[in-house]
């Protein structure tokens, strides 16, 4: 999605809203119909009246991990608390947090307060910058549009993103289309330098059998028919053309419906027939592939937007919630409102 400059700084506003009423709404979400929600891990099913009055509280864990870190509260970038349970039975308090690029894991004891197992991870070594230091994402995209020759308006689409190996986050990856010739980089995140780059030109010997082919409307219309959806249902479908070496090997047809927000149907279509080679659904918000949208999926979403957690390329699009072509705080909120809806 192209957004003028304008729109960019509007956004980056909201964005700093959001985020926010995000932090506020882990707290409070239990208003919404959870009997018990701790940083999005819900607990209304588990059975706990017995014995929950005699755990210590958050508040009381938060101190016991933040004194053994030596850490100040106002140091803390993030800091999270929840009861990990097995089999419906409360274990422990799992306590989160990071400060000055270091995270910290900690067990705790729910009844004595005792440290039972901790993990701390330094990410400041081997990478003494801080991200506050990163080239932006529109210069990342700015050094790739400016090496391919190609203009912000003449783009079918443009993504970018981080790539991270082991929570370390390694590049922006930025992929572009742009006549019929796909684009593929790896940015380095302080210099903006190209690391590597990959061109595919869709164009080679295909310009004489494209006018063979049925057509997009073609290949809507079959995957329409099949699914036994009315046009006028439909939220959204796109249609584009699948490379294999090169070469287009089918049509793929991808929609969602305005009744079933979180199914998204994908068909591939051959070119020449019309035949539905596949055709599947995937859950959207389904981010943890466990086939539910729960407090997991919303749990997952936020360590990818806060850099704890990576998520594939097929994810990607599953956790792109409004179907913007990004992945940010607006599919976090976007995701919180399903689950709590449900």
């Amino acid at each position: 999605m192209i957004m003028t400059k304008t729109k960019k700084r509007s956004r980056i506003h909201i964005l700093a809203s959001i985020i926010a009423l995000t932090i506020v709404s882990s707290v409070s979400v239990s208003q919404f119909g959870y009997s018990s929600m701790i940083d999005g891990y819900a607990t209304n099913s588990v059975d706990t009246s017995e014995s929950e009055s005699t755990y210590i509280d958050e508040d009381s864990a938060k101190a016991v991990a933040l004194e053994d870190a030596d850490v100040q509260e106002n140091d803390v970038k993030y800091i999270n608390v929840w009861i990990e349970y097995d089999n419906k039975i409360p274990q422990y308090y799992q306590v989160e947090l990071e400060s000055n690029r270091i995270k910290y894991s900690y067990e705790i004891d729910l009844y004595s307060g005792e440290i039972l197992e901790k993990h701390e991870e330094n990410q400041n070594e081997n990478d003494s910058s801080e991200i506050s230091e990163y080239i932006s994402e529109d210069s990342a995209k700015a050094v790739v549009l400016e090496d391919a020759d190609v203009q912000e308006n003449d783009v079918k689409y443009i993504n970018v993103w981080i790539e991270y190996d082991n929570k370390i986050p390694q590049y922006y990856q930025v992929e572009l289309e742009s006549n019929r010739i796909k684009y593929s980089y790896e940015i380095d995140l302080y210099s903006g330098e190209i690391l590597e780059k990959h061109e595919e030109n869709q164009n080679e010997n295909d310009s004489s059998e494209i006018s063979e082919y049925i057509g997009e409307d073609s290949a809507k219309a079959v995957a329409l028919e099949d699914a036994g959806i009315q046009e006028n249902d439909i939220k959204y479908i796109n249609v584009w053309f699948e490379y294999d070496k090169g070469q287009p090997s089918c049509y793929v047809v991808k929609f969602g419906l305005r009744y079933e927000g979180n199914i998204r149907y994908k068909y591939e279509i051959d070119l020449y027939s019309g035949e539905i080679l596949t055709k599947s659904t995937e859950c959207c918000g389904d981010i943890n592939d466990d086939g539910n949208v729960s407090v997991s999926d919303v749990v997952f979403l936020q360590k990818y937007i806060l850099g704890s957690k990576s998520i594939t390329k097929e994810k990607y699009e599953v956790a792109d919630i409004n179907t913007d072509g990004l992945v940010d705080v607006f599919d976090l909120v976007a995701l919180k409102y399903k689950v709590l809806s449900k």
